[in-house]
């Protein structure tokens, strides 16, 4: 298994900014043995349920954030701690 941990992949829910689904990235992850994978969508946690439904099953873990955009146009990306956040 890998230690690398991908903190800031970006699905085809960022338009423009990402281009696979993810349940490839799910899958993907799985065959290059990662133990994680972090899913940040532009403004919102779009991709998560998919990014679950896919992971439960292979062991990857799914962590959850967004790509959130501020009043003056600049991005920061959060990662969730936890449910509540």
């Amino acid at each position: 298994m890998s230690d690398y941990v991908e903190l800031h992949a970006r699905s085809a829910f960022s338009f423009l900014r990402g281009a696979s689904s993810p349940e490839d990235l799910g899958r993907t992850a799985f065959e290059l043995e990662l133990p994680a994978l972090a899913l940040l969508d532009r403004d919102g946690v779009y991709s998560a349920p998919r990014l679950y439904g896919q992971t439960r099953a292979t062991g990857v873990r799914a962590l959850v954030g967004a790509e959130i955009t501020m009043e003056d146009g600049s991005v920061v990306p959060l990662l969730a701690a936890n449910r509540t956040g």
